[in-house]
């Protein structure tokens, strides 16, 4: 036996050495085809504002809920296109920068309900604008380079596709994932605004933040009586009465409102101490 393996190795030597050759420019080969598909991006940011945008896919996801008001029945599929969306509130920081290239106007207050200097201030930079309408909205995302988010577009990226009643899950609200409770100003978790991002364990499927509480956030749509139906207004409607909607809730509301399929309005031209917004945009 030992005679043999003396004859064969010196025949199949030559052969593993060229096997080994082989798998090596074969690993080499994949190696390479690996690294020239891309990865998919999943977040971007906004040279403009620095404002960070989170990705949410296309596809179906269920809008509206049995559980809440009756504008809100009944539930629903949507199918939307890919969109992305700012991953939190725009700042004062930032709205500062759309001021001082007068593409927008100051906001209505530079005071929150807790705080006499807010709006200018390097101690709140960092913090949600307030005291904004839903124009100044519009002209700060139109200078931006993007737009309000549809209702539907909104509600995804809060709840995702399993039809969650928070944006965290189904966890009732505490203080540590969202602002809110301070009713008539009193009591709460902070009693006026927080920075953005300060309740990360709050966020959305999708990584989006402070989809709950802080400030309600205006949407690009009007209100619709009677149903949770979505789709695109021409935002002119806003003069002929039409209000339009704001969504997610805010530090001076309960925690009902924080509820991913609660449909809130207002008038468009006025500018409260909670109402903010973020931005969304079409993906290319």
């Amino acid at each position: 036996m030992k005679r043999v393996r003396n004859i064969i190795q010196p025949l199949i030597r030559p052969y593993l050495w060229l096997l080994a050759v082989g798998l090596l420019l074969m690993l080499a080969a994949c190696a390479q085809e690996t690294a020239e598909i891309p990865t998919k991006i999943t977040r971007q940011t906004r040279e403009i504002d620095d404002m960070e945008m989170v990705l949410i896919p296309a596809g179906e996801f269920t809008m509206g809920s049995d559980d809440g008001e009756d504008n809100e029945r009944p539930p629903h599929k949507v199918g939307l296109d890919a969109f992305w969306i700012d991953i939190h509130p725009v700042t004062n920081q930032q709205y500062q920068r759309c001021v001082a290239e007068e593409a927008c106007t100051p906001p209505g207050r530079a005071y929150s309900f807790t705080r006499g200097d807010y709006y200018g201030s390097p101690d709140y930079a960092d913090y949600p604008v307030i005291y904004v309408n839903w124009q100044q909205a519009q002209d700060y995302c139109l200078w931006a380079g993007v737009r309000l988010p549809d209702e539907a577009e909104w509600e995804k990226a809060a709840r995702g596709t399993d039809g969650r009643t928070y944006p965290w899950g189904e966890e009732e609200p505490t203080c540590v994932l969202a602002n809110y409770g301070a009713v008539g100003g009193e009591g709460g978790c902070v009693g006026d605004t927080s920075a953005v991002g300060s309740y990360p364990e709050g966020a959305s499927p999708y990584g989006v933040l402070d989809m709950a509480g802080n400030v309600w956030e205006w949407t690009g749509e009007l209100y619709r009586e009677g149903n949770a139906q979505s789709g695109s207004v021409d935002s002119a409607d806003a003069g002929g009465g039409a209000h339009p909607l704001l969504r997610g809730g805010a530090w001076n509301g309960n925690d009902s409102f924080l509820r991913t399929s609660y449909r809130f309005f207002f008038f468009a031209d006025y500018a409260i101490d909670f109402f903010g917004f973020r931005c969304a945009s079409h993906v290319d």
